[in-house]
């Protein structure tokens, strides 16, 4: 007896749904109570729309991608406030990508900013954050995290990637990784007297901690590493790094 041709068919190979794609906006929490909860951001189209905790919004900009845009909002008492912040056009229709976002001192106590690839810098100081996720930034140069609670920090890439300057002093530290990363100089810091690189001082970083931080920058670079004030200054094997012309401060 011939057989059901649909027996026949080869049975169709399953494929498993694509993951959504990241949010192309940063969302952030704040609990300031008094003044502006405000900052500055660059995107390619030179918008910005944000979306404030009161349900409102507002379009920024210039249209000059090179240009900051500035965003501001009275904080209007106590209580826990999350803003949306998007790459825009002129109408505020969702649109580009965000490429620099600063929001020093509004007492942040979330900051999400999952999926910016396209972000070079990200200036978030003075806030009150305790942890901060920039593991999917592949395009990220330059960090301000410093004066925040942050008990650990990745910077780590897939692969080799400038980092231009990473301000990260005055946290919690235990753990700071710099895996494919290399250090390049050109950005002056006044309170060192240092062109670009790495300022991790006033944390918590072991002497082990500080020899994988050392250990995972590779030989493309040069630039200082200022460790000044971890416990582990004691302990650690800054040769690593010097063995790889960066010059390691506070060792």
């Amino acid at each position: 007896m011939p057989m059901n041709p649909r027996l026949m068919r080869p049975l169709a190979r399953f494929q498993a749904p694509a993951p959504p794609a990241a949010d192309p906006f940063a969302t952030l929490v704040s609990t300031k109570g008094t003044g502006n909860v405000s900052g500055f951001a660059r995107s390619t189209t030179g918008y910005i729309k944000v979306e404030w905790w009161d349900s409102t919004t507002n379009v920024y900009g210039t249209g000059s991608s090179g240009s900051n845009i500035n965003w501001s909002k009275a904080a209007g008492g106590a209580g826990e406030k999350t803003l949306r912040i998007y790459p825009s056009d002129v109408n505020g229709n969702l649109n580009g990508a965000l490429t620099v976002l600063s929001s020093f001192n509004n007492s942040l106590t979330s900051l999400d900013v999952s999926g910016l690839t396209s972000l070079t810098s990200l200036y978030c100081s003075n806030n009150s954050l305790t942890s901060l996720d920039v593991s999917g930034l592949t395009a990220l140069q330059i960090l301000y995290c410093d004066n925040n609670s942050l008990s650990s920090l990745d910077v780590s890439l897939a692969t080799e990637t400038a980092l231009v300057y990473l301000q990260c002093a005055n946290n919690l530290l235990t753990s700071l990784r710099a895996q494919n990363r290399y250090l390049v100089g050109g950005w002056y810091n006044s309170f060192y007297s240092v062109y670009g690189g790495i300022m991790a001082a006033n944390n918590l970083l072991d002497a082990a901690a500080l020899d994988q931080l050392y250990t995972d920058l590779t030989a493309t670079g040069s630039g200082p590493i200022v460790v000044t004030n971890n416990p582990g200054t004691t302990g650690d094997d800054p040769t690593i790094a010097t063995n790889k012309n960066y010059t390691v401060y506070g060792s």
